[in-house]
């Protein structure tokens, strides 16, 4: 007889165990890979999600700037421009569910961060509160705010957020309390915790609903109205309350026959230990968020910018790929500037070269060269690196905002913008440049101190790497200024540079003519020497590269208004 590891029944037994270990080896192997696949999935959906996401505010940005020149124009009537302010809300209303969805992804993914200080909630909730007055009055629904009588409630807080998921509880509210209902904002404080409800006599909610209602995409149909929601505005308010260390809770009764219904919306808050509550460290909440109404906005009168004569106009290089935000852009920056258009970022860098324009306003997403790239390679060039830059994108994120400013770009404008926001930042980087203008002006002027010109100039708030082309050009002047064949092809050679680009160049960081800048130095330089009283008028012309004194006399007379045998004894 066979021992017992030796019987046929052993062996089915070992076959057994093989199989069942070849089955659950394999088992995991395929689950592993199907739960993979599933991630990918989710993430290709969430990508896809927030491009057409960021489209959409792409198309925005065509909507909302004319829109608001609307508004601003004198010439239409009280009930056209009603109209236009129902199409304005109804855009911002689109953008708020945008913005709306992108923090929404931020939440899935956990990068939506909290940038705390210490807030008083009263103003914030008031704030809030205004926003819906309009449908208040439409409704006749009314609003009470009680505060149990205090006059502040700080709390270290991310107001901006906070106040989204407070908007989102009080739209709910105003939207399922029927005409003549009532909504209640509370709030009260304990030594930690700060609490806020936000009731109504509404329709209620049905008690199946409530374990469900802050779930992702979840919407309730409930006595046969029908929720024109996404199943996202609560789920986000949760997770925002939630990533402040919170917690939000719901009741609520269903109307009867006999009696209206009732729900509350209440959110905890505690008091963390980081900040004293001291008037000096208190940050009032702005009131950027956008405005859920169609009511009236007043919207401020565009930038009073001096139209200025065609050959005066600086020239801004627009670099964007869709044709209609191109036109739109144009149409903007047309009265001011010279605009010129490229549909792509290499068909933008050829341009840059070309022309050297004053300032660049490029897309981030473009065929054949995206905006970062077209900014680093801007930004890396000796000839085009004092352009200031900025970048315009419907990409809103903080990573999108940082990757932006690390490849150089001076501004990073979001989609969509307002017509005075992008005047307001085109205009600050020009005025900035004519300020530079305007200082190296003054040092080549015939009434500022001639002692160490050279010096001065290279202590100019220039940008680093404009700053850096200054050094360079002043010493090879400086090195060259007894020369008196010295002149632009010479110094175009020294700076590797071509001449039509040095041209180009040096009037855009100094606002001067190759030219005037050289005979400039040469005569800061003369009036220098002449005021040591070691060298006669003859050497002084030869040392600065005039070979005719007589000529050097008359341009010295001319920029000084003295000549040069009058300037030590009558400066």
């Amino acid at each position: 007889m066979p021992p017992f590891w030796a019987t046929w029944w052993a062996y089915t037994l070992y076959g057994f165990m093989l199989i069942s270990i070849i089955f659950f080896i394999s088992r995991y192997f395929v689950l592993r890979t199907l739960l993979k696949r599933e991630d990918e999935l989710h993430q290709y959906k969430i990508n896809f999600f927030t491009n057409v996401s960021h489209e959409i505010r792409t198309h925005l940005s065509l909507i909302s700037p004319p829109i608001e020149q609307l508004v601003s124009d004198e010439h239409l009537n009280k009930k056209q421009k009603d109209k236009i302010l129902g199409v304005a809300g109804n855009a911002r209303r689109l953008l708020t569910l945008v913005n709306e969805l992108l923090d929404f992804r931020k939440t899935e993914d956990k990068h939506l961060t909290l940038s705390e200080n210490v807030q008083d909630l009263l103003p914030i909730l008031e704030d809030c509160l205004q926003m819906f007055a309009g449908t208040a009055e439409r409704k006749q629904i009314t609003t009470v705010f009680e505060s149990e009588h205090q006059k502040s409630a700080f709390l270290l807080c991310d107001a901006f957020q906070l106040k989204k998921a407070i908007i989102n509880l009080l739209a709910n509210a105003y939207k399922f309390t029927q005409n003549g209902g009532l909504v209640e904002l509370k709030i009260s404080q304990t030594e930690g915790n700060v609490t806020i409800r936000i009731e109504d006599n509404g329709r209620g909610i049905s008690h199946s609903h409530l374990d469900k209602l802050f779930e992702n995409y979840y919407q309730v149909a409930d006595h046969g109205f029908q929720n024109t929601g996404y199943g996202i505005g609560l789920a986000l308010s949760r997770a925002i309350v939630e990533l402040h260390q919170g917690t939000i809770t719901v009741t609520s009764r269903l109307e009867t026959m006999n009696e209206p219904g009732h729900t509350c919306f209440t959110i905890s808050l505690p008091k963390r230990q980081k900040e004293t509550y001291d008037w000096q460290e208190v940050y009032y909440a702005d009131n950027t968020f956008p405005d859920h109404e169609t009511e009236q906005v007043h919207y401020e009168q565009l930038l009073p910018l001096t139209l200025a004569d065609e050959s005066q106009k600086p020239t801004i290089l627009l670099a964007e790929d869709n044709l209609e935000l191109a036109t739109l852009l144009d149409d903007i920056l047309n009265p001011y500037y010279h605009v010129i258009i490229s549909r792509n970022g290499k068909q933008a860098w050829e341009q840059a070269k070309r022309h050297i324009p004053d300032l660049i306003i490029s897309d981030v997403t473009m065929p054949e060269m995206s905006g970062f790239d077209f900014c680093d390679l801007i930004k890396s060039n000796v000839a085009t690196n004092h352009i200031p830059f900025i970048l315009l994108t419907a990409k809103t994120q903080t990573e999108d905002v940082i990757a932006g400013l690390s490849h150089g770009a001076d501004v990073y404008l979001t989609k969509p913008f307002t017509p005075q926001a992008l005047l307001l930042q085109v205009n600050n980087l020009i005025v900035a440049i004519q300020n530079i203008h305007v200082h190296v002006s003054q040092l080549l002027n015939k009434n500022s101190a001639p002692i160490d010109i050279f010096n001065q100039l290279i202590q100019t708030k220039l940008g680093a790497e404009s700053q850096k082309f200054m050094n360079q050009l002043i010493e090879n002047i400086a090195v060259s200024i007894e020369n008196p064949e010295f002149g632009v092809n010479e110094l175009a050679k020294l700076m590797n540079m071509s001449t039509p680009i040095l041209y180009k160049k040096v009037k855009s960081v100094t606002g001067s003519s190759v030219n005037d800048f050289i005979k400039g130095l040469r005569l800061k330089k003369a009036a220098e020497l002449l005021e040591t009283k070691l060298y006669t008028v003859y050497q002084v012309s030869y040392m600065v590269g005039f070979l005719d004194s007589r000529y050097f006399s008359k341009e010295f007379k001319k920029f000084f208004g003295k000549l040069p045998s009058e300037w030590p004894e009558l400066d």
